[in-house]
């Protein structure tokens, strides 16, 4: 068997196969979460064998930056009942020793659902993880809700009953008219403020917000993570019922 160590910490091993004469050959792949970060003196370490004593290389330099990471969401096809809400784990993964930051985000195919992934940004040592969460809704702030036809029609009734109370002033006697300013004053106080109350008739908006329920159907999100200007996506399916 052949060792790999960095700096005297074991990362990867193998088997070597007998070869013809002395000489035998293999690889091996480690998953850049493994290797430690920084600069590295690599060394392979022979255990012996076929005949062979135990012998260790000379030391490789072998330089690991933290730029590198990967991105993936558990479940990439998800189904949500319309109006509510999913979470699934995002796991990520970099080098072993290093600390790096991930930026996340996420993208819906369609305005009709909606989307969050947290925290954001993600710190993470060898490894970590964050969550997404599906919206089968859209969401309305209570500001933008109209406040409807109601505000109308009492503005109309307001101006209909002040035309009407002119008429009638115009209408009165000549001995009354000497008292005309002083019934303006009262007609346009009173109407004042019955505009102001709204006639007691109609309910405040109310705070907080209102709900769309997505239509069934097909959707996707598309998680995306970016470090050291290094991007890696991930797509999940939602089934919307």
């Amino acid at each position: 068997m052949l060792a790999v160590y960095a700096n005297g910490t074991l990362f990867g091993s193998f088997v070597v196969e007998n070869g013809s004469g002395f000489t035998s050959s293999a690889s091996m792949t480690v998953p850049a979460s493994e290797i430690p970060y920084g600069t590295l003196q690599v060394v392979a370490e022979y255990t012996g064998g076929f005949g062979m004593d135990p012998s260790i290389s000379n030391a490789v330099p072998l330089t690991v930056t933290a730029s590198d990471f990967s991105l993936i969401v558990a479940g990439r096809n998800l189904s949500v009942a319309s109006g509510q809400s999913a979470s699934v784990p995002v796991t990520l993964g970099g080098p072993a020793s290093a600390s790096i930051t991930v930026a996340l985000s996420c993208q819906p195919s369609s305005a009709q659902i909606g989307c969050t992934v947290t925290p954001n940004p993600a710190s993470l040592t060898g490894s970590g993880s964050a969550s997404l969460t599906i919206n089968a809704f859209t969401l309305a702030s209570a500001a933008s809700i109209p406040e409807g036809p109601a505000r109308d029609r009492r503005m109309g009734a307001s101006g209909e009953a002040m035309a009407a109370a002119f008429l009638f002033l115009l209408v009165l006697p000549n001995r009354r008219r000497s008292k005309m300013p002083m019934l303006l004053l009262a007609l346009i106080a009173t109407l004042g403020f019955s505009i102001g109350c709204g006639g007691g008739g109609s309910a405040a908006p109310s705070s907080g917000s209102q709900t769309t329920p997505a239509p069934a159907g097909g959707y996707s999100v598309v998680v995306t993570g970016i470090s050291g200007g290094i991007t890696h996506n991930a797509t999940v399916t939602i089934t919307v019922q």
